[in-house]
């Protein structure tokens, strides 16, 4: 067994992050992840405007794949489209982008032990207890960081709880031509109850996928499949996984034991997206114990007030979006896209962080056409 001041449980962006964060302050960590890295990663690789200014750093340009200037939308046959100046995204590879940040972090000093799964957490004096498949390790802080299906989450919010979440399911398209354009996300709803299909370029490949509320899809593969097919897609390599959302009974913390990431539940209900969450939240969990070790704040209260501040109560407002838009498809979600007002305005809001309550008062007020056809941020 090894003391540390610090460990994290699981590698990807939240993780890492908050590792790195822990370890360049001099503190004693321990990443731990169940994968050798590097690993692969279900994901679409769209690193949002909002995730690129988090990192705190530029991302090498090699391991852009491709880069977006702006979104095609579609809704049963209908399509709207917004070109954004400067880039909505860049597109990454999962596996190269997330062991760039657990990379990162061993350089700062972080110790790292991978191919080795969390089976449990238990509270043991001053010190928390983390044991695995092959020891146990002990630390007087820990986060939680390891995903949709989190060990640590059950320990601060108890076993056999459910809490709301999506599907996600994507798969990888070699390609030689498209006839996608290169350097816009294409975005299909109608064809996925609560939810969305996607195509995203990345360079010599595509990645497809759909996104769904669990509550509103019974048969999310069936889904993806006829997604798949109805773009002349093969259905053969499908991946998918769940995506933890915000929920007000879920605990993000106790007073030393923080979750981050998709284990926090931290995912854009309508988005769908949670890599910009994943590493602000990580951030602040090495803020918040850091804040704790050196001046003895309370880790837990620091952590929950800062979240809250800066993008949880914000996922309370993704939800409300979400729910309004998903009740009244033919109504509201068909205003929302073929509006290019509308459009226009929630993709300027997500590049500059303004908020869904903002962009909710916006997009009532269009449907009540008592606002300006475009806000000023």
């Amino acid at each position: 067994m090894g003391n540390y001041d610090v460990i994290v449980i699981g590698g990807g962006p939240a993780g890492s992050t908050a590792a790195r964060g822990c370890a360049e302050r001099g503190f004693k960590t321990l990443l731990i992840d169940k994968e050798l890295f590097p690993r692969y990663k279900p994901c679409g690789g769209a690193l949002s405007f909002r995730t690129i200014n988090s990192l705190g750093f530029e991302i090498p340009q090699g391991m852009i794949e491709a880069e977006c200037k702006g979104v095609n939308v579609y809704y049963k046959g209908e399509m709207s489209s917004y070109e954004k100046e400067g880039r909505v995204a860049v597109m990454v590879s999962r596996e190269k982008f997330d062991n760039l940040l657990f990379e990162m972090a061993k350089e700062r000093g972080c110790m790292t032990l991978t191919g080795e799964r969390v089976v449990s957490v238990d509270r043991g004096g001053e010190y928390i207890k983390v044991n695995t498949e092959k020891g146990a390790y002990s630390a007087r802080f820990v986060v939680g960081a390891d995903g949709a299906n989190s060990v640590v989450s059950k320990f601060i919010n108890g076993n056999g709880k459910e809490f709301l979440s999506a599907m996600a399911f994507v798969s990888k398209i070699e390609v030689h031509e498209t006839l996608f354009e290169k350097e816009f996300l294409s975005f299909y709803f109608g064809n996925v109850y609560g939810g969305y299909g996607w195509v995203f370029p990345h360079g010599r490949y595509l990645s497809a996928g759909i996104w769904g509320l669990d509550w509103l899809d019974s048969k999310p593969v069936d889904s993806m499949k006829r997604f798949l097919s109805s773009n002349n897609f093969s259905t053969d390599n499908i991946r998918g996984h769940k995506m933890p959302l915000w929920d007000r009974r879920r605990k993000i913390c106790s007073e030393r034991v923080l979750l981050a990431g998709d284990a926090g539940g931290f995912v854009d209900s309508f988005s769908g997206e949670g890599i910009s969450n994943a590493i602000l939240s990580g951030r602040i969990a090495a803020e918040s114990i850091a804040d704790s070790l050196e001046n003895g704040e309370s880790a837990g209260d620091n952590y929950k007030k800062r979240c809250n501040s800066l993008f949880v109560n914000n996922l309370k407002y993704s939800m409300s979006f979400t729910r309004l838009i998903f009740r009244f498809p033919e109504f509201f979600l068909k205003r929302f896209i073929m509006d290019n007002n509308l459009l226009r305005q929630y993709i300027e809001d997500q590049a500059s962080n303004t908020s869904y309550k903002e962009y909710i008062k916006y997009f009532v007020g269009m449907m009540r056409e008592t606002t300006p056809s475009i806000r000023c941020n």
